[in-house]
């Protein structure tokens, strides 16, 4: 006698779409991963080029963001895998511990950079002001995302947090909306540099807080909804 599994095969494609979420965060963490190991090997050999030469006198703050954004995003895309908490829990909360200061040392370090290092090629203001915002949203967003999970608000803290990897994996992102330089360099001015890099921050903070609203319509009962992306009333 056999009996049907009504269950089960909602539960395959549940865990296929989840592996997939976590396969395609990996690989869009790749080629900036990659990227940034051959600009640290340049810069440890004292290889100046074009884009590295401004970062020889102070290798360190460039060091500590590339490494702190490949552990942020690599391993990090595993924290979102509803399968991977629900089976491994503490190995959760264990990541989240090693990753939030990964994540700190991005943003902090990006700030630095940004305020300190010397402008290169068709950086301008605009790209200036983009990277201040950005790494002051992903600072509280992580700060709100630690604040959240130590009053044990969970639906809030996984809502910062996806915030907080949206805007690190910009760089994953910027390598697509770059194409257009690639394809057609006449096209290469201060501006579409400008447009390249927000377009890239603006899809993943876009698709990020579509997910969350998407929480808010819950589909069990019983589950409780994302709060919507608004900062609390005593935070400057």
């Amino acid at each position: 006698m056999t009996f049907p599994v009504e269950s089960e095969a909602p539960m395959t494609r549940s865990r296929l779409a989840d592996s997939l979420a976590v396969a395609g965060l990996v690989l869009l963490g790749i080629v900036p991963a990659i990227a940034g190991a051959v600009r640290l090997r340049h810069i440890a050999g004292g290889i100046a080029t074009a884009d590295n030469a401004h970062f020889l006198a102070m290798p360190w703050p460039v060091a500590v963001h590339i490494v702190g954004a490949v552990l942020f995003a690599l391993p990090g895309a595993f924290q979102f895998s509803a399968e991977l908490r629900r089976r491994r829990l503490q190995w959760h909360r264990l990541a989240g511990v090693i990753l939030v200061p990964c994540g700190l040392a991005v943003s902090l370090s990006g700030l630095w950079m940004a305020q300190f290092y010397p402008s290169v090629g068709l950086d301008g203001p605009a790209v200036y002001w983009m990277r201040i915002v950005v790494g002051v949203l992903m600072t509280a967003s992580l700060w709100l995302g630690v604040s959240a999970v130590r009053r044990h608000d969970i639906p809030a803290h996984r809502a910062w947090m996806m915030r907080a990897y949206a805007l690190a994996m910009g760089a994953g992102t910027q390598v697509l909306t770059h194409l257009p330089w690639l394809i057609a360099p006449s096209l290469r001015s201060e501006l579409s540099r400008a447009i390249a890099m927000g377009a890239g921050w603006a899809i993943n903070v876009l698709v990020a807080e579509l997910l969350i609203q998407r929480s808010t319509q819950p589909r069990a009962a019983g589950r409780e909804p994302m709060p919507a992306m608004r900062l609390p009333a005593g935070l400057p």
